[in-house]
């Protein structure tokens, strides 16, 4: 038996070692290349260079998310996590829509809305972050509109409160109110506001350049619309009215955070109202700590009711720009986009707001909203505007 298990083995061997060499005769005497993992499949991609995996690439952003894209621990998990590193400029939602794309991965507008006016080729179109649009002013400003006021001198003329505090949080209880007193421009000295000159505006940016002016203009829009969204030749008896309003602001800006730092840097004899994105103030609240109890003091967020929606999607102009899309979901970055930059980003903004963001009136939800005009209306608005 010991004989013949020994002879058994011998024929085995004998046999794998004919095999391997038919193996080494079919691949031309080299050995078989090493199978690559696949590539749906996990990867160790410790052991690659870094410099190998990091891909750069470029886009254009409105002014309200530089603060977030240039944020240190976003970058890093961009560049640790999804191996993408960003270069980004500041631009008006309005002007890079309708700009050079060359060279460009993506585009990061403030609207959907927006979207429309963009006729250039891209991979995907994908809406990330919310923000609502806002007033802010001041506190002094603030209190004169919480008394009764009156749209005219007329006796008998009936007084209403603009503004009203529920909780934390001030809303113009009535936009509509709020821009019946700049058409009827109403004195600051009426309101008690004697060392404001002029009468009642409320600033915004450039609404073909940026998107929180074009926005303000579809809100306005839908304001003196009578409180629904315009459509059609509705809007035709509206822009001589809307085109008054923006004249009276006189040279506007281009970006949304030009505007908020100017209000902020001017004071309220310069700017007693303008309009904003919601997440702004989060945002200055976060990057300026040490001046926390001033902002708490002074500046006053509105929520105009009703308001509308910034959506925010970015326009992937590449495989790059998709791959930024992907990593925006990442729940570390979307984190940082609400607790340090204010931008809603869903679930993980259906929790009740920090301390912080309560003491500086942030709202917990944003109920009363109306859409922006369609495209069509938009386009007759900003064709008006553009020669005001």
């Amino acid at each position: 038996m010991r004989g013949g298990t020994l002879v058994g083995v011998g024929i085995l061997l004998i046999a794998l070692l004919g095999l391997a060499v038919w193996q080494v005769g079919l691949s031309g005497g080299q050995s078989p290349a090493p199978s690559l993992p696949s590539s749906n499949g996990p990867q160790n991609i410790a052991t690659v260079p870094q410099d190998a995996l990091l891909t750069a690439i470029t886009g254009k952003v409105g002014g309200e998310k530089t603060g977030f894209c240039k944020d240190a621990e976003m970058l890093q998990i961009l560049e640790t996590k999804y191996k993408l590193k960003i270069n980004v400029s500041k631009s008006g939602s309005i002007a890079m829509l309708r700009g050079d794309t060359a060279g460009l991965d993506f585009l990061w507008p403030g609207s959907r809305s927006n979207v429309e006016m963009f006729h250039g080729k891209s991979l995907r179109v994908e809406d990330i972050f919310n923000t609502p649009i806002v007033v802010y002013s001041r506190a002094p400003v603030v209190d004169a509109l919480m008394q009764p006021i009156a749209l005219s001198d007329a006796p008998g003329a009936p007084k209403e409160p603009i503004v009203e505090k529920e909780g934390d949080t001030y809303y113009v209880r009535d936009f509509a109110r709020l821009v019946a007193l700049t058409e009827a421009k109403v004195p600051w000295s009426r309101l008690g506001l004697a060392r404001l000159t002029g009468s009642v505006k409320i600033f915004s940016t450039d609404p073909s350049e940026s998107n929180s002016g074009n926005a303000f203009a579809g809100l306005l829009a839908n304001t003196l619309g009578g409180g629904e969204v315009v459509q059609g030749a509705e809007i035709d008896p509206i822009l001589p009215r809307m085109k008054a309003i923006f004249g009276r602001m006189g040279r506007l800006e281009t970006s949304s955070s030009t505007l908020f730092d100017a209000y902020l840097g001017q004071g309220m004899g310069a700017f007693p109202l303008i309009i904003g994105y919601e997440s702004q103030l989060v945002e200055l609240t976060f990057e300026r700590p040490a001046d926390f109890e001033a902002i708490k003091r002074e500046v006053r967020i509105l929520y105009p009711r009703p308001t509308t929606w910034s959506s925010h999607p970015i326009i992937c102009l590449t495989e790059g720009g998709t791959r930024f899309a992907e990593a925006l979901k990442d729940p570390q970055i979307q984190k940082i986009a609400w607790e340090r930059h204010g931008f809603r980003v869903g679930l993980a903004t259906e929790s009740t707001p920090s301390a912080t963001l309560r003491e500086i009136g942030f709202a917990p939800t944003i109920d009363a909203v109306l859409q922006m005009p369609a495209n069509d209306v938009m386009t007759k608005i900003l064709e008006s505007l553009s020669g005001r």
